[in-house]
């Protein structure tokens, strides 16, 4: 209904809300339900009606459906704003069912009253006859039903992606001389942090002390500090056991889950050998990691390893690069709290 201009009347049905709402609740979903960086590009949900504007366009929503319905009023409200400007506020409804998400019959009933007001001019109150489904292979397209089973020459996802995988393999002679390394290395570093949207960011950190605790005799400090704007990292800060530690190498531990894993392990191996260690919560893990609301097979459709990058994608970043800042935001604290120390 955005895009295509032939359309006379639109009916989408269990989708929309807005992004303040999916972000807080369920987070982004299927792939082909994100258009990268619609956020980033200064879009939201209310962008779909108002590029149909002023053509007859209705929002079928799910009072219980898991995209949220207050997110869905919100849009609504937005939409009925411009389609006032145009005069033609009675071409934009919505309709309601206090029902899940699907495409239920007070749905559809609703949706050819709507179609036949706007396609037909006529106003009809229609009750959908009882009908006979059709069994799944008789609507199959193909002799079994798959095109990977009926085709030799069919593709699959994974094998599309390997081809593409193959065709942008790094396939250039390797350097052997310094001087071409060093210029490689470069090369490299320059295109990673294109390609991961890096961007280093700087400013005060507002280093925060939230508390002092002691782990098997190892003084540990609770900090927090900025990295960017609105970005707080949390901290676990390892003094060294010895005073002489402040003349050793710092080290910078990110963990795999949450800057508490290794603290009673390696890191107080660390500490006891006169190191500093700081261990924080980079974005999307320990005390920063994105709670899910899923349930069921949701959990393991769209786990937060897809919520955050995807969420990242939406505003023109990258998780990865988002990382990477604070990985190096996170070595230069560590220089300064260290008293100067150099950091591994």
């Amino acid at each position: 209904a955005a895009m295509d201009t032939r359309l006379a009347a639109a009916v989408p049905s269990c989708y929309i809300t807005s992004w303040r709402k999916l972000w807080s609740t369920i987070g982004p979903q299927d792939a082909e339900q994100n258009m990268l960086p619609f956020i980033g590009n200064e879009l939201d949900f209310g962008d779909f009606p108002l590029a149909f504007a002023p053509k007859p366009y209705m929002m079928n929503l799910a009072i219980q459906d898991f995209f949220n319905i207050v997110g869905a009023r919100h849009t609504f409200k937005e939409a009925s704003r411009v389609y006032g400007m145009f005069g033609e506020k009675d071409k934009l409804a919505k309709f309601e069912a206090d029902d899940t998400h699907g495409y239920s019959k007070p749905r559809r009933e609703a949706c050819v009253e709507w179609f036949a007001k706007h396609l037909q001019g006529r106003e009809i109150d229609y009750t959908e006859p009882e009908r006979a489904l059709e069994s799944d292979q008789d609507l199959w397209a193909t002799p079994t039903g798959q095109g990977v089973t009926s085709y030799d020459d069919a593709e699959t996802m994974a094998s599309l992606n390997r081809k593409f995988a193959n065709k942008i393999m790094y396939t250039e002679k390797k350097p052997i001389r310094l001087p071409e390394i060093e210029t490689e290395r470069g090369r490299i570093i320059d295109k990673a942090k294109e390609l991961s949207a890096f961007v280093r960011t700087h400013g005060e950190f507002d280093l925060q002390n939230r508390g002092t605790i002691e782990v098997q005799g190892i003084k540990v400090e609770l900090i927090s500090y900025v990295v960017e704007n609105g970005i707080t990292l949390p901290a676990l800060l390892f003094h060294p056991e010895s005073s002489s530690g402040s003349s050793k190498q710092a080290v910078l531990w990110i963990s795999n889950h949450n800057k508490g894993e290794d603290a009673d392990g390696d890191i107080i191996e660390l500490a006891r050998a006169g190191h500093y260690v700081l261990a924080p919560d980079i974005r999307g893990q320990g005390e920063l990691a994105r709670p899910s609301t899923r349930s069921g097979l949701f959990v393991k459709w769209f786990s937060p390893d897809w919520d955050m990058p995807l969420m990242a994608f939406h505003v023109n970043r990258s998780l990865v690069g988002m990382r990477a800042n604070d990985i190096s935001r996170s070595a230069e604290m560590l220089s300064q709290l260290s008293g100067g120390a150099r950091v591994l």
